[in-house]
Protein backbone atom coordinates (compact mmCIF):
# COMPACT_ATOMS: atom_id res chain seq x y z
CA UNK A 1 0.00 0.00 0.00
CA UNK A 2 2.57 2.36 1.10
CA UNK A 3 4.64 1.56 -3.02
CA UNK A 4 1.48 2.94 -4.01
CA UNK A 5 1.25 6.45 -2.36
CA UNK A 6 4.71 7.18 -3.30
CA UNK A 7 3.62 6.73 -7.00
CA UNK A 8 0.77 8.86 -6.70
CA UNK A 9 2.51 12.03 -5.36
CA UNK A 10 4.71 12.46 -8.72
CA UNK A 11 1.26 12.55 -10.35
CA UNK A 12 -0.47 14.52 -7.93
CA UNK A 13 2.80 16.64 -8.34
CA UNK A 14 2.81 17.00 -11.76
CA UNK A 15 -1.40 17.85 -12.14
CA UNK A 16 -0.71 20.86 -10.06
CA UNK A 17 1.94 21.99 -12.14
CA UNK A 18 -0.17 21.72 -15.00
CA UNK A 19 -2.70 23.40 -12.72
CA UNK A 20 -1.01 26.23 -12.49
CA UNK A 21 -0.13 26.72 -15.92
CA UNK A 22 -1.21 29.48 -17.84
CA UNK A 23 -3.33 28.79 -20.69
CA UNK A 24 -2.27 29.07 -24.14
CA UNK A 25 -4.35 30.69 -26.77
CA UNK A 26 -6.00 27.72 -29.05
CA UNK A 27 -8.84 29.61 -31.04
CA UNK A 28 -9.42 32.14 -33.86
CA UNK A 29 -11.26 34.18 -31.02
CA UNK A 30 -8.53 33.63 -28.34
CA UNK A 31 -5.76 35.24 -30.60
CA UNK A 32 -8.42 38.15 -31.52
CA UNK A 33 -7.44 39.64 -28.04
CA UNK A 34 -3.81 39.04 -28.51
CA UNK A 35 -0.72 40.97 -30.34
CA UNK A 36 -0.71 39.30 -34.10
CA UNK A 37 2.89 37.61 -33.51
CA UNK A 38 1.16 35.69 -31.16
CA UNK A 39 -0.45 33.44 -33.50
CA UNK A 40 2.07 33.97 -35.97
CA UNK A 41 4.38 32.33 -33.43
CA UNK A 42 2.10 29.04 -33.15
CA UNK A 43 2.25 28.68 -37.20
CA UNK A 44 4.71 26.84 -38.90
CA UNK A 45 7.89 28.12 -38.82
CA UNK A 46 8.41 28.55 -42.82
CA UNK A 47 5.34 30.51 -43.08
CA UNK A 48 5.42 33.89 -44.34
CA UNK A 49 3.73 35.30 -41.06
CA UNK A 50 6.18 33.11 -38.93
CA UNK A 51 9.67 34.99 -40.69
CA UNK A 52 8.20 38.37 -41.09
CA UNK A 53 7.44 38.36 -37.00
CA UNK A 54 10.58 37.15 -36.45
CA UNK A 55 12.64 39.18 -38.65
CA UNK A 56 11.18 41.96 -36.29
CA UNK A 57 11.48 40.63 -33.46
CA UNK A 58 14.64 39.21 -33.24
CA UNK A 59 15.90 35.83 -31.95
CA UNK A 60 13.94 35.52 -29.21
CA UNK A 61 11.18 35.57 -30.73
CA UNK A 62 11.41 32.25 -30.37
CA UNK A 63 10.58 32.57 -26.67
CA UNK A 64 7.27 34.99 -27.42
CA UNK A 65 4.43 32.22 -26.91
CA UNK A 66 5.00 32.05 -23.13
CA UNK A 67 4.40 35.84 -23.03
CA UNK A 68 1.32 34.98 -25.33
CA UNK A 69 0.26 32.58 -23.00
CA UNK A 70 0.47 34.76 -20.36
CA UNK A 71 -1.61 37.40 -21.67
CA UNK A 72 -4.54 35.39 -23.02
CA UNK A 73 -4.52 33.61 -19.20
CA UNK A 74 -4.79 37.41 -18.18
CA UNK A 75 -7.77 37.54 -20.31
CA UNK A 76 -9.36 34.81 -18.74
CA UNK A 77 -8.78 36.05 -15.06
CA UNK A 78 -10.31 38.69 -16.60
CA UNK A 79 -13.28 37.41 -17.28
CA UNK A 80 -13.81 34.56 -14.75
CA UNK A 81 -15.88 35.93 -11.19
CA UNK A 82 -14.80 33.10 -9.28
CA UNK A 83 -12.18 34.75 -6.79
CA UNK A 84 -9.92 31.84 -6.37
CA UNK A 85 -9.65 31.12 -9.81
CA UNK A 86 -8.56 34.43 -10.78
CA UNK A 87 -6.02 34.59 -8.37
CA UNK A 88 -4.77 31.76 -9.91
CA UNK A 89 -4.98 32.49 -13.40
CA UNK A 90 -2.49 35.77 -12.44
CA UNK A 91 -0.89 34.15 -10.57
CA UNK A 92 -0.26 31.75 -13.63
CA UNK A 93 0.12 34.44 -16.09
CA UNK A 94 3.18 36.09 -14.03
CA UNK A 95 4.78 32.35 -14.69
CA UNK A 96 5.08 32.51 -18.21
CA UNK A 97 5.38 36.67 -18.70
CA UNK A 98 8.50 36.51 -16.81
CA UNK A 99 10.27 33.32 -18.56
CA UNK A 100 10.24 35.55 -21.26
CA UNK A 101 13.16 37.71 -19.38
CA UNK A 102 14.26 34.37 -17.80
CA UNK A 103 15.47 33.26 -20.97
CA UNK A 104 15.39 36.25 -23.49
CA UNK A 105 18.38 38.48 -24.19
CA UNK A 106 17.97 41.59 -22.00
CA UNK A 107 18.23 43.86 -24.91
CA UNK A 108 14.95 41.83 -26.59
CA UNK A 109 12.38 44.77 -28.02
CA UNK A 110 9.35 43.93 -26.13
CA UNK A 111 11.22 43.70 -22.58
CA UNK A 112 9.63 46.80 -21.38
CA UNK A 113 6.42 46.07 -22.32
CA UNK A 114 6.38 42.82 -20.62
CA UNK A 115 7.61 43.99 -17.38
CA UNK A 116 4.64 46.44 -17.77
CA UNK A 117 2.19 43.53 -18.43
CA UNK A 118 4.01 41.54 -15.24
CA UNK A 119 3.01 44.86 -13.31
CA UNK A 120 -0.59 44.86 -14.36
CA UNK A 121 -1.09 41.23 -13.40
CA UNK A 122 0.62 42.16 -10.04
CA UNK A 123 -1.96 45.06 -9.92
CA UNK A 124 -4.45 42.58 -10.81
CA UNK A 125 -3.89 40.46 -7.84
CA UNK A 126 -3.48 42.92 -4.98
CA UNK A 127 0.32 42.88 -4.95
CA UNK A 128 1.14 46.56 -5.34
CA UNK A 129 4.71 46.22 -4.51
CA UNK A 130 5.49 43.86 -6.89
CA UNK A 131 3.16 45.97 -9.57
CA UNK A 132 5.12 48.80 -8.46
CA UNK A 133 8.68 46.76 -8.79
CA UNK A 134 7.75 45.69 -12.38
CA UNK A 135 6.57 49.11 -13.50
CA UNK A 136 9.83 50.83 -12.37
CA UNK A 137 11.41 48.03 -14.36
CA UNK A 138 9.62 48.60 -17.57
CA UNK A 139 10.71 52.71 -17.29
CA UNK A 140 13.85 51.62 -16.56
CA UNK A 141 13.93 49.61 -20.11
CA UNK A 142 12.04 52.42 -21.83
CA UNK A 143 11.71 55.73 -21.03
CA UNK A 144 9.11 57.32 -23.47
CA UNK A 145 6.30 54.23 -22.84
CA UNK A 146 3.61 56.66 -21.10
CA UNK A 147 1.65 53.50 -19.69
CA UNK A 148 3.89 52.28 -16.96
CA UNK A 149 4.43 56.16 -15.94
CA UNK A 150 0.57 56.03 -15.50
CA UNK A 151 0.46 52.70 -14.13
CA UNK A 152 2.96 53.78 -10.99
CA UNK A 153 0.96 57.14 -10.53
CA UNK A 154 -2.04 54.87 -9.76
CA UNK A 155 -0.47 52.69 -7.80
CA UNK A 156 1.09 55.06 -5.55
CA UNK A 157 -2.15 56.97 -5.09
CA UNK A 158 -3.76 53.19 -3.80
CA UNK A 159 -1.04 53.26 -1.00
CA UNK A 160 -1.49 57.24 -0.20
CA UNK A 161 1.59 58.26 -1.69
CA UNK A 162 0.47 61.27 -3.72
CA UNK A 163 3.78 62.91 -3.82
CA UNK A 164 4.85 60.39 -5.27
CA UNK A 165 2.21 59.51 -7.85
CA UNK A 166 2.28 63.31 -8.48
CA UNK A 167 6.26 62.88 -9.10
CA UNK A 168 6.40 60.31 -11.48
CA UNK A 169 3.56 61.75 -13.79
CA UNK A 170 6.23 64.79 -14.08
CA UNK A 171 8.60 62.05 -15.12
CA UNK A 172 6.84 60.67 -17.38
CA UNK A 173 5.82 64.34 -19.20
CA UNK A 174 9.84 64.81 -19.53
CA UNK A 175 9.84 61.82 -21.68
CA UNK A 176 6.04 62.47 -23.09
CA UNK A 177 5.38 66.02 -22.82
CA UNK A 178 1.99 65.21 -25.39
CA UNK A 179 0.73 61.75 -23.78
CA UNK A 180 -2.82 62.00 -23.64
CA UNK A 181 -3.14 59.74 -20.59
CA UNK A 182 -0.38 61.84 -18.47
CA UNK A 183 -1.75 65.04 -18.95
CA UNK A 184 -5.35 63.56 -17.98
CA UNK A 185 -4.25 62.15 -14.69
CA UNK A 186 -1.98 65.23 -14.17
CA UNK A 187 -5.18 66.94 -13.79
CA UNK A 188 -6.64 65.47 -11.17
CA UNK A 189 -3.53 66.73 -9.24
CA UNK A 190 -3.87 70.61 -10.10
Amino acid sequence: MRQKKVRLLPLLFIACIRNAAADYPKTDADYAFLPPYCKARASDQKSPDYQSWNRKLGDDFIHIHHYCAGLHTMNLAFRTHDEAEKQSKYRAAVGDLLYVPDHASPTFKLMPKIFYDVGQAYQFMGEIDEAIAANLKSISLDKNNSFPYAALSSLYQRKNMKAEAKTILEKGLEHNPNSKILLKRMKNFK
